[in-house]
């Protein structure tokens, strides 16, 4: 990923994910975006739209005057994708950890049925991606789309909903200023 910053614009020159908003236009203004959120890796933009944007981490300290200079919020929430992908994760799974996370996915409006439906999407992907990685701290959004991005045909309409149904449960799990 590699971006720029203007006054009131980022510039997305390469970004990922082909079925985004930015392969269409590269640019997005100030105006378009609803909050940022810079505490999460790597860096978030949301926009008016709901979409989430990844920006490089090394970007920090420029989103974060970007969006000083133009207004925008900080915004502050669980990324649940890294909710939803803890027993991924190369750690110890316990029966204990598994009730917490159905308890905790539950209060962002995922149930048992729903948690079981999207790990049956995403599971074996991003297992298989993080059997080379071991990652043991966080499997986040942007992590699940890259092991699924790698693993499937990448430019097929599978991907291209996966994307967009993942916008969708990042949206109902955060509490999204402005949107």
């Amino acid at each position: 990923m590699k971006v720029s910053f203007e006054d009131n614009s980022i510039t997305f020159k390469t970004y990922p994910f082909w079925c985004s908003s930015v392969k269409k236009n590269q640019q997005v203004r100030a105006t378009d975006i609803a909050s940022i959120q810079p505490s999460h890796r790597p860096l978030e933009i949301i926009l008016q739209t709901s979409e989430i944007l990844f920006l490089p981490t090394e970007a920090q300290q420029e989103l974060v005057n970007f969006a000083t200079r133009n207004n925008i919020p900080p915004t502050d929430y669980s990324d649940v994708w890294s909710i939803i992908q803890t027993e991924f994760l190369d750690t110890e799974f316990t029966p204990f950890d598994q009730q917490c996370t159905h308890r905790l996915l539950g209060e962002y409006g995922i149930d048992l049925d729903e948690f079981e439906k999207i790990k049956l999407r995403i599971g074996k992907r991003v297992s298989f991606d993080n059997f080379f990685r071991w990652e043991w701290v966080h499997l986040g959004h942007f992590d699940m789309l890259q092991a699924n991005l790698r693993f499937r045909f990448p430019h097929s309409d599978t991907f291209k909903k996966l994307y967009w149904d993942s916008m969708e449960i990042a949206r109902r799990a955060s509490r999204f200023p402005n949107i």
